[in-house]
This record gives C-alpha cells, structure tokens and sequence, in this order.
C-alpha cells in the first residue's frame, strides 16, 4: 500500500492532511494491479 501511495501523489495544490494529497484513481489501479477488490466503504 505505501508503494501505491507513493505512486498517487496529486500534482495539483497542496492538502494538509496526506489522504487528500491522493490522487485516489491512481491509487486504486495501483492497487486493483496488485490484486485487491477497490470499492466505496459501506
């Protein structure tokens, strides 16, 4: 996960906190390639 988290770093602005620096698309391919299900939290 933190090899995908490196990976998804938005390029745009700035966030304060680092799950808003995601770009989260990104970072699910990354972890979709990597073999986990992605989807919205229930």
């Amino acid at each position: 996960m933190a090899e995908c988290r490196r990976q998804s770093v938005s390029r745009q602005g700035w966030a304060i906190f680092q799950a808003n620096r995601l770009d989260r698309e990104a970072f699910n391919r990354c972890m979709e390639r990597k073999g986990y299900t992605v989807g919205v939290a229930k």
